[in-house]
């Protein structure tokens, strides 16, 4: 069984173009995690880096989101608020019912996600 790796840099990802510009770079799959999803987006200045949607839909998996902005700026849209995200700001949604949430990048930004079912009992700190 071939080892995958457990340090890369974005740029060994795979880069895949998707019909509506922006560029999808699957890392679940390039590391093998198995435990959550993570996958990286970016897109040219003053497009869309993640599409409009909410994870309430059927087939959606309502899942929760963590967003990072690990280069550049995005404008997230979350319950109709834009929030200017700068490198390294960390944008959490919840599965909840939103008007679209709109993503667009201001300067080019990679943008980190990570989506999971929320989990019924909280994470507790042991120390």
């Amino acid at each position: 069984m071939e080892r995958l790796p457990a340090v890369l840099t974005l740029s060994e990802l795979a880069r895949l173009r998707l019909a509506d510009g922006m560029d999808y770079r699957p890392i679940r799959k390039a590391m093998g995690v198995s435990a959550f999803g993570v996958n990286a987006y970016s897109a040219d200045a003053g497009s869309l880096v993640i599409e409009p949607h909410d994870e309430l839909g059927v087939g959606s998996g309502k899942h929760e989101e963590l967003y990072v902005v690990v280069t550049g700026e995005a404008e997230f849209e979350l319950d109709g608020e834009t929030v200017p995200a700068p490198v390294g700001t960390l944008v959490f949604a919840r599965p909840e019912p939103h008007p679209d949430r709109v993503r667009e990048a201001a300067r080019g930004p990679q943008v980190g996600q990570d989506g999971q079912r929320p989990r019924r009992d909280p994470v507790r700190s042991r120390g």
